[in-house]
């Protein structure tokens, strides 16, 4: 368990044995059962003790709490469904609740639990139980329970790119950080490419993806040569995440300006000739049909996908 997180809760504790026989250890009025006060640990905090929930749906009432609550349950409460914790609680008056069915205690994010008693095993679980567990320990003499969580992961993994949408063709150079793509000629948005990348990861609850030194084109933002795209796994018990970022090569987008057309063929052929140079990212780029060399194919494939885009057939495409 983090140490902070043990600090948190023994101070929480600490807080509670103060208030001992104030209206935080008993339910509000006749009707409601479950009430949520705040409590903070700052010597002049004025905070402390505010009320953030009174009354008898425990949902609601977790939903309420804040980090460091203080929920208490004043007489029998019958739970049947799952009840989710988000945040760091101590549950005063958990021997009141009466399970059944399927109830029981989810937690999730930094959610945990501080009481006077152990709960039993089926009555508590972790939400996202694919990457995270429940643990538990004592400290003086109260329960505390968390998770315990595995960090996302995208090792041995690599993005997998569509065809389709305006994507003729990938291919991806794990070990370079690289991914070639033949896309339509006018450009294609990150909005597009975003729906057709995929990329698998351990622990997660999902992979996002986000772009750089991308290119405005007819006030759409568009991939350019030399874009570069960063998948960052996540899940929702962790504050870690894994990223990984690769270059994006636009094939025949010689002058990077996120299109294919006459201008980077002109450009081409000027590299043949020997009247022009290209280097970097262009000249990598400048290489549309994959032999490894630079020639008038090269230029005569960027004609074909914007003059008679129907009948053009990408080196990317399997």
């Amino acid at each position: 368990m983090k140490k902070w997180m043990k600090s948190v809760l023994c101070i929480m504790i600490a807080g509670v044995l103060l208030l001992t026989g104030s209206e935080m250890q008993h339910a509000d009025a006749a009707s409601n059962i479950i009430t949520v006060r705040s409590y903070k640990s700052t010597d002049n905090d004025s905070d402390s003790g505010r009320l953030l929930y009174s009354g008898n749906d425990l949902q609601e009432a977790m939903d309420a709490a804040e980090d460091w609550s203080v929920v208490t349950i004043g007489r029998r409460l019958s739970v049947s469904e799952q009840i989710e914790v988000k945040v760091q609680i101590l549950l005063v008056g958990f021997d009141y609740i009466n399970f059944s069915g399927t109830g029981k205690f989810l937690l999730s994010g930094t959610g945990a639990i501080c009481l006077d008693t152990n709960i039993p095993v089926r009555r508590i679980g972790a939400k996202n139980s694919d990457y995270s567990s429940i643990d538990s320990t004592i400290e003086e003499n109260y329960y505390i329970y968390f998770l315990q969580t595995k960090e996302p992961s995208l090792d041995g993994y690599s993005p997998n790119v569509k065809t389709g949408n305006g994507i003729y063709g990938a291919k991806v150079d794990d070990a370079a950080g690289v991914i070639y793509m033949d896309a339509v000629s006018g450009g294609i948005t990150t909005a597009d490419l975003a729906e057709r990348i995929a990329m698998e990861a351990d622990y997660a609850e999902g992979v996002d993806y986000s772009f750089k030194d991308t290119i405005n084109i007819d006030g759409r933002i568009c991939v350019a040569n030399g874009t570069t795209v960063t998948a960052k796994a996540y899940n929702n018990d962790c504050n870690v995440t894994a990223t990984r970022t690769y270059k994006i090569v636009l094939l025949g987008d010689v002058n990077c300006n996120g299109r294919a057309d006459s201008a980077d063929a002109s450009m081409i052929a000027r590299f043949v000739s020997g009247t022009g140079t290209l280097e970097g990212d262009a000249l990598t780029a400048a290489d549309v049909d994959q032999d490894g060399a630079i020639t008038k194919s090269d230029a005569e494939q960027i004609c074909k996908k914007y003059v008679r885009s129907g009948s053009y057939r990408s080196s990317l495409q399997s």
